[in-house]
């Protein structure tokens, strides 16, 4: 039985390191043989301490355990490798640094048939799946060859920052203007919240260039593909009959149904890939990671590797492309009130992969879009449901939105009531289970008052509507 676990030698590679630290003249050696990418090394607590001497060296011009720990700790990764013990384990045994690049060239023989193994593995999938045509996996044999031949030749290519005033460099592309840029965004919220639907509205209207969420105009309409794995075909059709009553064109949006799977590690991005080609797809939508996710066979380190190294590949692809993907997931039950994202279920590991991070909230009366990212600032949304449709419309930013939604609240109630009432009378469900704190209802009446919507006669005393027919002066 094969074990990939075999092509590895962890003497040589702790050796290597050790000698790295005692004499920082064999560095440049090494690097020259093994490259900066850390790849040679099996274990992930080697490559953190391989990339971190390099870093160090590149600094300081020298490197001892010393300054390896200094760094793996302000990176907060030193625990990580075993601490600053296993650095010092790692140089003690070390009494001369001749053989270093002897050791260096067995660690990159076992990565180089380390990678030829995957990528063959990757191959075979190909190969099994009889969709794909035989060209197409000739021309990949063909393309790994040649990557494996040139992969030691390969270099890095730097410019300076006045050069970069040279360089053509394309213009970032906006699939919904300020919200979704092109690049890897994460969409997430609890269950039956609507996230299907809501990436439906921005499918259908992407792809026919109708106005997304009611409110925002597009300049063109572009390719669409939608992954519809989380619900049978029918539902998905249903949701785009409902919304777009046979009035839209939608030739451009193309689905892939739950009647098919699809794994995306490096054989099922490589099948995606042809798909993109032929449809000319700028937006993906993927419903959702938990139906595409991989089962890593060298999976190591913690959860955030693991999930980091899922959802990479995927970043990899939008980036590329120059396309955009979404990519649904659950959210956890845990609640954390100081960053919604932290709900996203797994590690933090999924948020680091992505551009941009889309968090759906339940909320009083409507439905509150927690959005970040790389290129858009942090902000919360407001969004109401047309449910004749399901039309998810835009009503703006969310505290404006909820502010004014309290005050109609606040004016209701006070319509209704015949003698007034006094903050602590005003009762306000949050949409959440709860109630609008006291303070916040309190806060919310003075300014009403300040603004003439509401009238208090009397300090302390309670409110009424600004048009009310009560003799409230006595």
């Amino acid at each position: 039985m094969y074990d990939i676990k075999l092509l590895q030698d962890a003497d040589a590679e702790k050796a290597v390191l050790g000698a790295m630290m005692i004499n920082p003249l064999v560095i440049p050696a090494v690097e020259d043989l093994l490259g900066n990418s850390a790849d040679a090394f099996f274990t992930t607590d080697h490559k953190l301490i391989y990339a971190t001497i390099l870093k160090v060296f590149e600094k300081h011009e020298r490197v001892t355990p010393i300054l390896v720990a200094h760094d793996l700790k302000i990176n907060e990764q030193l625990n990580r490798v075993g601490g600053p013990d296993y650095l010092y384990d790692l140089q003690a045994p070390i009494v001369e640094t001749e053989n270093t690049v002897v050791y260096a060239r067995i660690l990159k023989d076992y990565a180089t048939r380390r990678a030829i193994i995957s990528i063959s593995n990757e191959i075979t999938k190909l190969a099994y799946n009889e969709s794909v045509e035989i060209a197409y996996i000739q021309s990949q044999i063909l393309e790994v060859g040649e990557n494996i031949q040139t992969s030691t030749s390969k270099q890095l290519n730097s410019f300076t920052h006045a050069d970069a005033k040279d360089r053509i460099v394309p213009p970032v592309k906006w699939f919904i203007p300020d919200m979704l840029p092109e690049g890897l965004a994460i969409l997430g919220g609890p269950a039956k919240i609507g996230k299907s639907f809501f990436a439906t509205n921005i499918a259908v209207a992407i792809a026919s260039r109708a106005a997304v969420f009611s409110k925002i105009e597009l300049d063109e309409p572009r390719n669409v593909t939608y992954l519809c794995f989380d619900d049978p075909p029918d539902l998905l059709l249903g949701r785009i009959d409902l919304l777009t009553e046979n009035s839209h064109d939608l030739s451009n949006l193309h689905i892939i149904d739950n009647t098919q799977t699809l794994v995306l590690d490096n054989a099922g991005i490589k099948l995606l890939e042809t798909h993109l080609d032929k449809t000319e797809t700028e937006l993906l939508i993927i419903d959702t990671l938990h139906r595409v996710k991989p089962q890593l066979s060298n999976a190591r380190g913690t959860a955030y590797d693991t999930d980091y190294d899922v959802v990479i590949p995927i970043q990899n692809l939008a980036n590329r492309r120059n396309m955009c993907i979404i990519l649904i997931t659950h959210t956890r039950k845990a609640v954390d009130t100081d960053n919604a994202f932290n709900q996203l279920q797994g590690s933090t590991g999924i948020q680091a992969a992505a551009d941009t991070l889309m968090m759906l909230q339940h909320d009083s009366g409507s439905k509150t879009l927690h959005l970040t990212g790389k290129r858009i600032s942090t902000r919360e949304l407001s969004f109401t449901i047309d449910p004749s449709i399901g039309l998810w419309e835009l009503q703006g930013d969310a505290k404006t939105f909820h502010q004014s939604e309290l005050r109609n609240n606040i004016i209701d109630l006070l319509n209704d009531a015949k003698d007034g009432l006094t903050p602590s009378e005003i009762e306000i469900s949050d949409g959440k289970g709860g109630t609008v704190s006291d303070s916040l209802i309190r806060k919310t009446l003075r300014k009403m008052v300040e603004n003439g919507e509401i009238h208090q006669p009397r300090k302390r005393g309670p409110y009424y509507p600004k048009d009310d027919n009560y003799d409230i002066s006595l």
